[in-house]
């Protein structure tokens, strides 16, 4: 079973996130924010983060950044889901390697065959 984090501030989207990813039978941890999300990190090992941007403590191109500074994590697949992604925040992305970013609110018929590629891909 693949093993997903997601990283989002919003319980409601977690919730409905993780039910859906659930359903479709990869395991889902959640976590509030992307410190969070890197001191999970540092002790357990995923095969894809999806995380919002806008959090407080550290937002997803902060959490991108650390990732790929990271040795442990730097190739860790990540997508990005955010409603208010600037072009060029979405340019620094991309420049961080994140595999894909998508709006919010979430389009199931999109985010689950990107997480079907980023898996293939791995």
């Amino acid at each position: 079973m693949n093993r997903i984090l997601l990283v989002d501030d919003h319980a409601p989207s977690r919730h409905v996130i993780q039910s859906v990813l659930e359903y479709h039978e990869y395991h889902c941890q959640v976590v509030e924010h992307g410190m969070a999300a890197l001191n999970w990190l540092d002790h357990n090992q995923v095969d894809l983060v999806i995380t919002d941007n806008k959090m407080p403590v550290i937002g997803g191109l902060e959490l991108l950044k650390r990732l790929r500074e990271a040795t442990k994590h730097h190739a860790l697949p990540v997508i990005m889901l955010s409603g208010n992604l600037t072009e060029s925040e979405k340019e620094k992305a991309y420049s961080h390697g994140v595999f894909a970013v998508l709006d919010k609110p979430c389009d199931f018929s999109e985010l689950l065959p990107t997480i079907a590629r980023v898996l293939k891909n791995g």
